[in-house]
C-alpha cells in the first residue's frame, strides 16, 4: 500500500474519531453516558470509519486500474521502430501489471472494510 493512501485513510479515520469523541463529550452533560447510547455511538463511529476506509480504497483501486489501462495503451502504441528490442514496451507492461496488483490489494481492503461494516451493523441490530 502506498504512503499517500495510508496517510489519507489515517486522516479520514482521525477526523471521524474526533467527531465521534466530540459528539460523545457533548452529549454527556453531567459526564455520564447511558451504556446503550454509548455502545450505539461507538458502533456507529466504527461503522462510519469502515465505510470511509472502504470508499477510499475503492476510489484508489479505480484510479490504479485507469492508470494501468493507460500504460497498457501506451505500450501498444510503441512501434518496433521506436523500440526495436521491446524494452520500453516491457517496462510499460510491467508497470501496468504492478498497478493492477496494487488495485487488487485495494479491492481486497475495500471488501474487508465492507465486511467489517456489515459485522458492526449486524452486532448492533439486536439492541
Amino acid at each position: 500500500m502506498t504512503r499517500s493512501v495510508m496517510g489519507s485513510a489515517m486522516q479520514v479515520l482521525r477526523g471521524v474519531a474526533t467527531v465521534v469523541w466530540v459528539m460523545l463529550a457533548g452529549c454527556a452533560g453531567d459526564g455520564v453516558i447511558p451504556t446503550h447510547v454509548e455502545k450505539r455511538s461507538v458502533a456507529n463511529g466504527i461503522a462510519e470509519d469502515h465505510v470511509a476506509a472502504a470508499l477510499l480504497y475503492q476510489q484508489k483501486a479505480k484510479q490504479l486500474e485507469r492508470d494501468a489501462a493507460r500504460l497498457e495503451q501506451q505500450a501498444q502504441g510503441v512501434s518496433l521502430y521506436e523500440d526495436p528490442k521491446g524494452f520500453r514496451r516491457d517496462a510499460l507492461r510491467t508497470a501496468a501489471q504492478t498497478l493492477r496488483q496494487e488495485a487488487l490489494e485495494m479491492e481486497r481492503l475495500h471488501a474487508a472494510h465492507s465486511d467489517m461494516v456489515q459485522s458492526v451493523i449486524g452486532k448492533q441490530q439486536p439492541q
